[in-house]
Formats: structure tokens, C-alpha cells, sequence
């Protein structure tokens, strides 16, 4: 199915990146190219993301008074905030054509990625800190032990009875 409202996220307050202005005018670019292609924008940010992408996104929610420890907290920050048609995207990813979801899986993600390759140390690195949400408890079949991570650049979920609206604690 295709979905028209795609959602961006994005704040300051990270502190992983040394030159936001850099990252920002990746979604510009992110941002522009989905329009293109008939989608609407939608921006979570802080006041300096929103002031510095204004006239990109169609509609804004200011999150500068909240405090998220990963990059993927504001994500599902966003999805348990709105409902379940949300599609969340992040500003590096550049839409070739419309966005295209499949509906019959409960959750829709943009790739795996591989443990053995180098991308396999970064994520290792965050696990201490994902152990600590009840992810196994909540997701059926979710386990910490695998070969593989689940890279969220694009994150879409179909069937929230199954995964819990709580995952951040």
C-alpha cells in the first residue's frame, strides 16, 4: 500500500553529531525528494531543527523540552505518539520513487544488517544500553542473540497488538 505522510525526526540535543547543519541539509534534500514524489512531511525537532528546515515539512511538533538517550528514542517517541499509519524516515535516505509498505507483516523495516561486518561493532556497542527496555518481553520472536541488527532508517508498525506502545521506559 502506499502511504501519503512520512514522518522525520531530528534534535540537537543528541550531541552524536559535530555538524548539524550538515546533517540537516541532508533532509532538506530527503525532505524535498519526497514531496516530489507526492508524500507529506511531517518534522519532530528541536527549536533549532525546526527553524533550520522550515518551508521542507508540512507540519512540525516541537520536542526541545524532551530528553531521548539513542537516536532511535525520538523514533518511537513518534510512534507512540501517533497512530498506527505513521511512517518514520531518517534524513540520509533519499526516495528513488513513492514509498511503497507492505501491510501483511507486522513490522516494516529498512534492512538487516549483519553482525560480522563493521557496521557489527557499533551496534554491539549500544546492546548494554537496549537491554535495559523489555523488548524481548514485548515483541514476539525478538531476540538479543543474532547474527544480525534491524536498521530502522525507515520504520513502519502494522499491528500494534502485538508490540507494546511502551517500549521506552
Amino acid at each position: 500500500m502506499k502511504y501519503k505522510n512520512l514522518t522525520y525526526c531530528f534534535t540537537t540535543k543528541f550531541g552524536k553529531y559535530k555538524n548539524n547543519d550538515y546533517i540537516l541539509s541532508f533532509y532538506k534534500l530527503s525532505m524535498t525528494r519526497a514531496k516530489e514524489f507526492g508524500h507529506t512531511v511531517s518534522f519532530y525537532g528541536c527549536r533549532y531543527s525546526i527553524n533550520f528546515l522550515e518551508g521542507y515539512y508540512d507540519n512540525f511538533v516541537d520536542v526541545s523540552d524532551k530528553n531521548f538517550e539513542l537516536v532511535d528514542d525520538l523514533k518511537l517517541y513518534v510512534h507512540e505518539t501517533e497512530d498506527i499509519d505513521t511512517i518514520t524516515i531518517d534524513g540520509d535516505l533519499i526516495l528513488n520513487d513513492k514509498l511503497i509498505i507492505n501491510d501483511s507483516v507486522d513490522v516494516v523495516y529498512d534492512a538487516k544488517e549483519y553482525l560480522d561486518t563493521p557496521w557489527g561493532d557499533v551496534y554491539n556497542k549500544f546492546l548494554p544500553t537496549l537491554k535495559k527496555y523489555p523488548i524481548e518481553n514485548i515483541i514476539d520472536g525478538f531476540k538479543f542473540n543474532t547474527p544480525f541488527a534491524i536498521n530502522v532508517g525507515i520504520l513502519k508498525f502494522n499491528n500494534f497488538s502485538k508490540i507494546s506502545k511502551n517500549l521506552i521506559p
